[in-house]
């Protein structure tokens, strides 16, 4: 129960706080999709 009260006072937040969130995780998968992507291109030589 504690944790679903922290998610929502979490969505109540700025929307600034939370696009800042979604723009850092973004960024992040990029960066994964692209070492995964290096990675691949190695094996297939």
């Amino acid at each position: 129960m504690i944790e679903n009260k922290g998610s929502r006072h979490i969505l109540q937040g700025s929307q600034i706080e939370s696009f800042k969130w979604i723009s850092d995780d973004f960024m992040i998968l990029k960066m994964l999709v692209a070492i995964y992507d290096a990675s691949r291109k190695e094996a297939e030589k």
